[in-house]
C-alpha cells in the first residue's frame, strides 16, 4: 500500500495533531500500512515542514490545536500556489462541523475529506489512498 505505480514510493504523510498519543496512533496505523510518516504538533510547525520539505504530501490533519488550527493550516495552503499543488489534506475532527463559508469553499477547492474522530481505521486509509492517487495524477488546484 506504500507504493504507487511501478513500485515508486507515494509521497509521505504528514500528522498534525497536538494530542501526542492521538499523533502517535495515527503514526502507527499509516507506518503499519507502509507510508512513510513524518508528525508536527500544530499548525505552525506543519507549515514549516512543508515548506521544508518541498515535496508533494497528504496531511492528516486535526482541526483545533493551540498556536494555527487546521483552518489556518487550510488557509495558508490554500494561498500558497506552491504548497496547494504538492500538498492533498484530510481533516480529522472530533466535532461536527458548521462551517464558515469560506472554509467551506476552501476543503471543496483542495477536495478536502473531512472525517469525525474516532475515525474507522479503514476510512482514514481509504482516504489517505486517494490523496495519494490525487497527487500522483496531478489532480490538485
Amino acid at each position: 500500500m506504500g507504493q504507487g505505480q511501478n513500485g515508486v514510493p507515494w509521497p509521505p504523510v504528514l500528522v498534525v495533531d497536538d494530542d501526542e498519543p492521538t499523533r502517535q496512533a495515527e503514526r502507527m496505523l499509516l507506518e503499519d500500512a507502509g507510508y512513510v510518516v513524518f508528525e508536527a504538533a500544530d499548525g505552525i510547525a506543519a507549515l514549516e515542514l512543508l515548506r521544508q520539505r518541498g515535496e508533494p504530501c497528504v496531511v492528516v490533519l486535526d482541526m483545533v490545536m493551540p498556536r494555527l488550527d487546521g483552518a489556518g493550516v487550510i488557509r495558508a495552503v490554500a494561498l500558497d500556489r506552491k504548497l496547494r499543488r504538492r500538498t492533498a489534506i484530510i481533516l480529522l475532527t472530533a466535532r461536527r462541523l458548521s462551517l464558515q463559508l469560506a472554509l467551506s469553499r476552501m476543503l471543496t477547492a483542495l477536495a478536502t475529506p473531512v472525517i469525525l474522530k474516532p475515525f474507522d481505521i479503514d476510512m482514514l486509509l481509504e482516504a489517505v489512498a486517494l490523496a495519494h492517487q490525487r497527487l500522483a495524477s496531478g489532480k490538485r488546484r
